[in-house]
């Protein structure tokens, strides 16, 4: 008998792998590239999603104090794809050519743009703000950053005083131009790829949400393909073969920072396993794929939005047709340290008082992984459904060892919203 009596033991465990749902943070790997088998019956999807942020409860790790740390996440645009290919497009008044007509947060962008545009509020203007247990980590956007609204370059802007977008009043506002592009939440396009990973087999197939770059990059790659070999032999439907995606973060220029690039079946056959895997109709495969590109949840969206704006704003305008009076619930959700506690329900009298039960074990704090979404735990130093680092998180900032708070005045009250004249 081969192998050892406690092999099943060793191996089990009880998370739920999910046959590899997402790939991996490829982009960390040294060199910075992955050889992808793309599923023959998936082409990549375009999918438009904003940047928003949100502030959760978590454990630190190093001091094991409990914190609030600032998280970004994404949250998949409502608009029709015609309207956000021209969400930069505007007319001689400063309004755009195809507004918004669908999306909660396209809504309020263009409500705070064209504020701005019609002078009623000054482009600095502080519109959100995130804020965890160390207030000089809160993430702010600022009205015109929400829009892409602040110059690239110092010479780009303007001279006059008259102008409300002159140097001097951007450097008395104290922003930097090297960070206001993070303040950005327009619809940004990705791609959601499935495909196999040629080092890593065994996870099946996984999904990928990549840059509108790197889509450019493979789509060139197939194109380039069927031009060589003829629209039969060349398709990667019928003859798949693997695509080498790089990233190159020192490239200075933009359309230089990733690259894509056909394998060649004689440096990479293509083998029974991945042939299966890459050619199968399982239906987890398809529903994986569409809850990527399923709009996103406009009750969450909307309760962070009106829990961390700093100006009055008409949200029922925002999300006008729209279900978003009450957030879902979920058990993954923590409630803010400062949020009030629901009222206890009245309980019926009982004919005996039953001994009082001992209290629970605190549990694990947990939190939501920045790559793919999935609940990890605070002991957790990758992810146990993408395989991300969390500990080098790119996009979630991470707050220091929580701040000691002065105790609230009593006379202390929430400060009123400034509110945007219509």
């Amino acid at each position: 008998m081969s192998g050892d009596a406690f092999d099943d033991f060793l191996n089990h465990s009880g998370r739920d792998s999910g046959g590899g749902k997402f790939l991996g943070n490829w982009k960390k790997r040294e060199p910075p590239q992955v050889d992808t088998w793309m599923h023959t019956a998936l082409s990549p999807k375009p999918s438009w999603r904003h940047q928003f942020y949100k502030v959760e409860t978590r454990e630190n790790k190093d001091t094991r104090e409990t914190e609030r740390v600032v998280w970004s996440f994404q949250f998949n645009c409502h608009e029709a794809e015609e309207v956000l290919k021209k969400q930069y497009k505007t007319d001689d008044d400063g309004r755009r050519e195809k507004p918004p007509c669908t999306c909660p947060l396209c809504r309020c962008v263009d409500f705070v743009r064209q504020a701005v545009v019609d002078g009623r509020i000054s482009p600095f203007e502080p519109i959100f703000r995130f804020e965890g247990s160390d207030e000089d980590q809160a993430v702010v956007l600022h009205a015109a950053g929400l829009y892409g609204g602040f110059p690239r370059e110092r010479d780009d802007f303007s001279d006059d005083e008259d102008n409300p977008l002159t140097w001097k009043k951007f450097r008395d506002a104290k922003l930097s131009l090297k960070d206001v592009w993070k303040e950005n939440v327009m619809a940004k396009l990705s791609y959601v790829f499935a495909v196999v990973d040629q080092k890593d087999v065994s996870r099946g197939v996984q999904i990928a949400v990549e840059t509108a770059l790197l889509g450019e990059k493979v789509r060139g790659v197939i194109a380039d393909r069927r031009d060589r070999l003829g629209v039969e032999e060349g398709s990667f439907a019928k003859n798949p073969c693997a695509i080498r995606w790089f990233h190159r973060p020192s490239e200075k220029e933009f359309n230089k920072k990733y690259h894509a690039t056909d394998i060649g079946l004689n440096k990479l056959p293509l083998t029974e396993e991945i042939e299966e895997l890459i050619r199968g109709d399982g239906p987890d495969v398809i529903a994986r794929v569409n809850k990527e590109l399923a709009p996103g949840d406009t009750a969450t969206l909307r309760a962070l939005m009106e829990r961390y704006s700093v100006i009055d704003m008409p949200f029922d305008k925002f999300f006008e047709g729209h279900d978003s009076k009450k957030a879902k619930d979920s058990k993954d959700k923590k409630r803010d340290e400062d949020e009030p506690a629901p009222e206890p329900k009245a309980s019926k009298p009982k004919a005996e008082a039953k001994p009082a039960k001992a209290p629970p074990k605190p549990a694990v704090e947990e939190f939501e992984c920045e790559e793919c979404g999935a609940t990890v735990t605070a002991d957790d130093t990758e992810c146990p459904k993408c395989g991300a680092d969390l500990d080098e998180a790119d996009d979630a900032p991470k707050a220091p060892p929580p701040q000691q708070k002065k105790p609230a005045a009593k006379d202390d009250a929430p400060a009123a919203k400034k509110k945007i004249p219509f």
